[in-house]
C-alpha cells in the first residue's frame, strides 16, 4: 500500500492516498492528457499535410487547415486514429467513440464532423460548441484498419479531442 496507488483524500490502514489521475483500462485510447496501454502520441496524427495538431496537458488541439476549390475556402482538419501508428483489428469492439469540442462554436457557420473507418463506413455529426460524442457502430465489420476524425469549417479554427475509446 502506498499512497500513489490510493485514491487521493481516502485513508487505507493510515496511508493517505494520493492518486487523482486516471486510470486507463483496455479499451481506452486517450483521456484528457493520459495515453491508454499501448497507446502514445504516435496514436493520433494529423492525416493532412497542411494542419498540425498539439498535445496538451487536457485535450489533443487540432487546427484546421485552408483548402481552396472553385474559388472558394474550406477549412478542414483531418486526424488519424490508430495504435502508435499500427493498424487496429477493429472485430473485437462494439463501437468508437470520439469526444470533442470546439472552442469558436460562435463564429463558425459551417460545421460537420466524421468518424469513418476509410473505405468501410462512417457516421456524420454536426459541431457545437459543448464537449460531444461522435460514436461510430463497429459492430457489422472485421477488419483491420485505422480511424479517421475529420471535419469541415467554414474558417480556420481548433477543435478538442478530450477522449478517445471503443466499447
Amino acid at each position: 500500500l502506498r499512497p500513489e496507488n490510493i485514491k487521493k483524500g481516502v485513508s487505507i490502514m493510515g496511508i493517505i492516498g494520493t492518486h487523482d489521475g486516471f486510470v486507463p483500462g483496455p479499451l481506452d485510447i486517450y483521456n484528457r492528457g493520459s495515453w491508454g496501454n499501448g497507446y502514445s502520441q504516435s496514436s493520433i496524427v494529423d492525416a493532412s499535410s497542411e494542419g498540425h495538431e498539439t498535445y496538451n496537458s487536457n485535450n489533443i488541439e487540432i487546427v484546421s487547415y485552408k483548402r481552396v476549390s472553385g474559388g472558394k475556402a474550406a477549412y478542414r482538419f483531418s486526424v488519424r486514429i490508430s495504435k502508435n501508428g499500427e493498424l487496429f483489428n477493429l472485430s473485437p469492439y462494439k463501437s468508437v467513440n470520439v469526444m470533442f469540442s470546439d472552442p469558436d462554436f460562435n463564429t463558425l457557420s459551417e460545421r460537420v464532423v466524421t468518424l469513418e473507418v476509410p473505405g468501410v463506413l462512417q457516421t456524420t455529426g454536426s459541431i457545437t460548441g459543448a464537449e460531444q460524442t461522435l460514436t461510430l457502430n463497429l459492430s457489422a465489420i472485421n477488419v483491420t484498419g485505422v480511424i479517421q476524425l475529420r471535419a469541415k469549417v467554414d474558417q480556420n479554427n481548433s477543435v478538442f479531442i478530450h477522449r478517445v475509446w471503443f466499447t
